[in-house]
């Protein structure tokens, strides 16, 4: 006989919950049974039977597909059933937040009282408006406003980077029972004008995780006096602001000596000649990794093979298919999932590196393609995802399941793309095909570069 399962194991799940920031939703509102609610909406009941522990499984999208709509899960003990409880939580790909353009639908519903202690350090709370404001003007952002659409209009336009003087951003409370936030980043200058990157934010746990990637998103923005000498380029060449020329001459001579350099410079002729050869009097090419160098097969240098099925990070799954089945129909090749991508600039590079906590810094790695390659690109595009991520029609498929994907607006980007000539090139994205390449510490930069014009 199935039996409730007993408060003092009520409260030992509920502490697990909260102890192991597990995203269940508790409800125990003395009217319905007590049960937990999973972060993608099964309802989760807990029983008791001759000291055995059943979890009864609820999933409504099956009920309402006229499908057996219960799973029963027997457990011997108790931190058995939590065990399976925290896998399973583990499991589930989870999005804590997403862009949203129109801030109007959003307005308070419900405010707790403390609300805003502990999410961002060194902030200050309006207890007027319920927000929470953070300034910081050691940082200079370069961002993008969502609302420059005078491109859309006429190709003469271009949606343009801003330099800013400070980080500025807000987070508002929609309603604090229901754990959901609204946060807007200051983008633009102007004092009168102002315009927000907004986001729409699911529970405390997400908004805290916001908060932690902002800050590292911000990181390489700190304390750099010369950001525009690397993001505004002139004639086309790229320029290297002095700071980061000083830090790679300072850390190569820290880590690295002339064997080092000879051991990576003679895998570089011998595998990647064809390349060098094209690169020479052109500025090198970087590419953002999360991981740390692997140092194989020397110090400096690492050799990696090209995953030919790459699932998309950031960009949504339908829209990531749609510009392969396009790219495959236009250029034979599905650029999106088969290409690696790189740039010419190292600040655009390291946006997708990890912060290296000894050198103080995100850090891009030069791209060496090993053997054959192709290369194609678009003059308008210099980050695809970037490019499409603030449109209405990639905002709205996003957000409404009613509304179709927009292929128009995919085919014009997508006809836009050809192969490539580095001397066509300035900060735009680079798809290299090729079966591997080499990720090399950009410390090497200017001896690589010294190499190249001696040597090749």
């Amino acid at each position: 006989m199935y039996q409730e399962i007993q408060e003092k194991h009520k409260e030992r799940l509920k502490k697990f919950i909260v102890d192991n920031d597990l995203d269940y939703q508790v409800v125990e509102n003395g009217i319905s049974r007590f049960h937990i609610r999973s972060y993608d909406g099964k309802t989760l009941t807990f029983y008791e039977s001759q000291g055995k522990f059943i979890l009864v499984e609820y999933d409504k999208d099956l009920d309402d597909a006229e499908k057996p709509a219960f799973k029963y899960h027997n457990f011997p003990t108790l931190s058995k059933m939590m065990e399976s409880l925290s896998q399973y939580d583990h499991q589930l790909n989870k999005v804590y937040w997403q862009p949203i353009m129109d801030i109007t639908l959003y307005g308070i519903k419900d405010v707790e009282e403390n609300w805003y202690e502990n999410i961002v350090e060194g902030s200050i709370y309006d207890d007027q408006s319920k927000t929470i404001i953070y300034e910081d003007r050691s940082y200079s952002p370069v961002l993008r406003s969502p609302f420059n659409t005078l491109h859309e209009v006429s190709p003469i336009n271009t949606m343009h980077l801003e330099k800013l003087n400070k980080l500025y951003f807000e987070i508002h409370p929609i309603s604090c029972n229901e754990e959901r936030y609204l946060a807007r980043i200051l983008c633009n200058s102007d004092e009168k004008f102002k315009e927000y990157i907004n986001f729409y934010i699911w529970s405390k746990k997400g908004l805290k995780k916001f908060v932690e990637k902002l800050f590292n998103d911000m990181q390489q923005f700190k304390d750099v006096e010369k950001i525009n000498e690397v993001f505004f380029k002139d004639k086309g060449v790229v320029k290297f602001d002095r700071d980061y020329y000083d830090k790679l001459k300072t850390e190569y001579s820290e880590t690295y000596n002339e064997k080092d350099l000879e051991k990576v410079w003679h895998l570089l002729k011998k595998d990647c000649h064809r390349f060098l050869k094209e690169i020479k009097g052109s500025d090198l090419l970087f590419r953002g990794m999360h991981n740390e160098l692997k140092n194989e097969p020397v110090y400096g240098l690492e050799r990696k093979k090209v995953r030919k099925s790459r699932a998309p990070k950031d960009m949504d799954i339908d829209v990531h298919k749609e510009f392969d089945r396009q790219f495959k129909e236009k250029l034979g090749i599905k650029l999106r999932s088969e290409g690696v991508f790189v740039t010419k600039d190292p600040k655009d590079a390291k946006v997708y590196s990890g912060y290296d906590n000894i050198r103080k810094r995100r850090q891009p790695y030069l791209f060496f393609p090993i053997g054959d390659y192709q290369y194609f690109y678009n003059l308008d595009v210099y980050d695809l995802y970037w490019e499409i991520r603030d449109q209405d029609w990639y905002l709205n498929y996003l957000t409404n399941d009613n509304i179709e994907l927009d292929i128009e607006q995919i085919e014009d980007l997508v006809n836009g793309y050809k192969k490539g000539d580095f001397k066509d090139i300035t900060y735009q994205e680079i798809t290299f095909i090729c079966d591997e390449y080499y990720l090399v510490d950009d410390v090497f930069l200017f001896k690589i570069l010294e190499k190249i014009e001696k040597e090749i």
